[in-house]
């Protein structure tokens, strides 16, 4: 599976989203143009970058910017990137050996993307669900399995007598 996360990414850029890109060239172009300010305000007098806002100073604000830029930035999608799902799906099952019958031919089909998209997860999304588990799981064990259970016992009792 690992030799083919690098294939499946490739096959999942043939959809780009537009609106997606467009949102994150804004918060690029704005991010961008804000940490370059303060680059620049730092090159007139280093003392401005240690004035202080929202209880930081202004050199922790422009390492934020910029990274806030720069992490944007890889979310736009290549215009220049010439679309082939056929081809990228082809290198996906040279490598996992498993191509159903239902995708044949379909590459560029939405639902077949939408099918791969739950198979091959982006590394991001996984993080943030395992993440979200962390706190989920507990609200679950605590107060979601007792009332199944109790559900489920009372039902079963129900039913001896029947």
């Amino acid at each position: 599976m690992n030799n083919s996360a690098v294939h499946s990414l490739n096959y999942l850029k043939q959809f780009p989203t537009p609106l997606i890109s467009i949102i994150a060239k804004f918060v690029s172009f704005v991010s961008g143009g804000l940490a370059g300010a303060l680059i620049i305000m730092g090159f007139l007098g280093e003392s401005i970058l240690e004035g202080h806002i929202f209880g930081r100073n202004l050199f922790w604000d422009t390492i934020v910017f910029g990274t806030i830029a720069a992490i944007s930035r890889k979310v736009v999608a290549d215009e220049l990137q010439a679309i082939d799902p056929e081809g990228a799906m082809c290198l996906v099952v040279q490598q996992t050996h498993y191509m159903p019958k239902r995708r044949r031919g379909k590459e560029s089909n939405e639902l077949v993307r939408k099918e791969f998209e739950t198979l091959f997860q982006y590394t991001i999304v996984m993080l943030l669900e395992e993440m979200v588990s962390i706190f989920i799981t507990p609200y679950l064990l605590i107060f979601e399995v007792p009332k199944r259970v109790m559900t489920f016992c009372t039902s079963s009792r129900t039913s001896q007598f029947m």
